[in-house]
């Protein structure tokens, strides 16, 4: 996310209220406000490393498959 445009912020912010999936990646040591929200309302939180980044794809794919 790139948190420096008001409307970007705006539009983000409505993600939270939206009943449907939905992906977002956040840098892992980004501090915000919108960011914390994201995290604490998160089912599934990935943290990626190189040893997992490769594998992204397939564990996304295992949840939604289980729900």
């Amino acid at each position: 996310m790139e948190l420096k445009s008001r409307e970007f912020i705006d539009s983000a912010k409505k993600l939270l209220d939206v009943d449907k999936k939905t992906i977002v990646v956040v840098h892992q040591r980004l501090q915000h406000p919108l960011t914390e929200q994201f995290r604490k309302k998160s089912s599934l939180l990935i943290s990626l490393d190189l040893a997992n980044r490769e594998k992204v794809n397939e564990i996304l794919l295992d949840r939604l498959l289980l729900e």
